[in-house]
């Protein structure tokens, strides 16, 4: 660089570019689709030395584009002295120099010690080693490799053909463009097209190998903590109780609803609307044999009903329904319906009993935590109380569970199931006893809630449906 370079005026322009938004500089320049060819399936080269070379990096299209000369600046971060060298692939992969003593390579750079090497004279930079190519190159590639691993390299684009000038004297010469290039690379995070995995290291046994190849996959039981699992008990297998490996080693039992689970309780029992195999169970044990003690009916009359539709007649089908409304109830609070947002939260029982002799003719369970569609089923509605959405219908066909507390005569309750999924009695029921419909949490601090429907105030009991609506 002359003196006029240094000048304190010297306007250099620099379109400069991070590794996330180094395509956008892509545009900017005109490069073309990125190609891998040649760089992936070439033999890897022999350094001068003897020492065998690997990848460290990979420049895609950048050689020779619009008379711009590629610069590399590699850092050995490894313990030891390491060899570097830069091959260069036409556009249509065939490799067009060759790393051999004075042309490709420079040998032994120092622990800490950063050297460049590059296409072309750039008028910016210093170049330790300018590399002698064969043909002259259009949207050539380069592959950059090492003889150690713990290389790690950054490339320049450098516009050689417009020189600094000092404004003053050509305030409308072009100055030269500077840009800095991705380099795609085993070990940054980034998953690369020519890799399998890249997660941030280039150690292996993890999951993803050294070359960014992926690993085996994880053995739950192996005592090997194995990406993504995070932990691994001995002995520990697929399913199996008290296993408390994450990540793909999923669990039935260990208190966490993973992904393939609707529920789990804990425990490996059958029976509690949990089972051995972490889906839910809806069977009339769900429900106590008869009505619970003390739950809370509406504070206003006519304002509870029930509705069950079976359109399928005595099956299941698309237009089936169970709905009940409980509303304009007495005064409540977010705490008397239990909290269900956690894993571990509060479980909620839906249950209607018939007959002179109240029997379960209706058992729902509506689970705690959980994803439906890929959002959280439960959410809270404000201080008041709590909603239930799941268009999945994955529980007993409950579709939402609307839990809101207020003043007496604002607080309310709907449940509301469809379709081929719910627990439908077979109708028309019996006509020797009221219909008890209640509503209840595993909390055992919170509260249950219910609306007794005599013979008189069902509307409708027939094979497809039944209506009844309180006092």
């Amino acid at each position: 660089m002359d003196g006029r370079g240094r000048q304190g005026r010297t306007q250099v322009r620099r379109l400069t570019a991070r590794w996330g938004l180094a395509m956008g500089c892509w545009a900017l320049l005109g490069f073309p689709s990125l190609g891998l060819a040649g760089m992936l399936d070439t033999p890897l080269p022999i350094f001068s030395d003897g020492k065998t070379a690997q990848v460290v990096g990979l420049l895609p299209r950048v050689i020779k584009k619009d008379n711009l000369e590629t610069v590399v600046a590699c850092t050995n971060l490894d313990t030891v002295a390491a060899n570097i060298g830069l091959e260069v692939f036409d556009k249509d992969g065939v490799l067009v120099n060759s790393i051999v003593a004075g042309n490709g390579e420079i040998l032994n750079v120092a622990v800490g010690a950063t050297r460049t090497i590059g296409t072309g004279r750039p008028e910016l930079l210093t170049v330790d080693h300018r590399i002698l190519m064969i043909p002259v190159l259009a949207n050539g590639s380069g592959r950059v490799v090492a003889s150690k691993r713990n290389v790690f390299c950054h490339a320049m684009v450098v516009d050689e053909v417009h020189v600094i000038v000092e404004p003053s004297i050509c305030p409308t010469c072009q100055v030269p463009t500077l840009v800095s290039a991705p380099v795609w690379a085993c070990g940054n995070s980034i998953l690369d097209p020519f890799e399998e995995c890249d997660d941030g290291n280039a150690v292996g046994g993890d999951g993803c190998e050294g070359d960014c190849t992926a690993g085996a996959p994880p053995i739950c039981g192996d005592s090997v903590v194995t990406a993504p699992e995070t932990c691994d008990p001995p002995g520990s297998s697929v399913g199996g109780n008290g296993n408390l490996c994450r990540g793909d080693c999923t669990v039935c039992g260990d208190s966490v609803v993973d992904a393939g689970e609707e529920c789990d309780d804990g425990n490996g029992i059958n029976g509690d609307g949990c089972g051995n195999d972490c889906k839910v169970t809806v069977t009339t044990t769900v429900c106590s044999a008869t009505p619970l003690v003390g739950c809370l009916p509406p504070a206003a009359s006519g304002k509870s009903q029930l509705q069950i539709k079976d359109q399928g007649a005595n099956g299941p089908g698309p237009k089936d329904k169970i709905q009940w409304k409980w509303f304009k109830g007495p005064s409540l609070t977010q705490a008397d319906f239990g909290d269900p947002l956690s894993s571990n939260g509060a479980v909620y029982k839906f249950c209607v009993y018939a007959g002179a002799t109240p029997s379960v003719v209706v058992a729902m369970q509506v689970p705690a935590g959980g994803t439906c569609s890929g959002k959280p089923c439960w959410r809270a509605l404000g201080t008041k109380g709590y909603r239930y959405g799941d268009r999945g219908l994955s529980s007993d066909g409950v579709k939402k569970l609307i839990l809101k507390g207020g003043a007496a005569g604002k607080s309310k309750i709907l449940i509301q199931g469809k379709d081929g999924n719910l627990p439908l009695p077979t109708l028309p029921l019996g006509s020797d006893g009221p219909l008890i419909a209640q509503l209840s949490s595993s909390d055992p601090n919170a509260a249950c809630f219910e609306q007794s429907f005599s013979q008189a105030h069902v509307t409708r009991n027939e094979a497809k449906q039944l209506n009844a609506r309180a006092p």
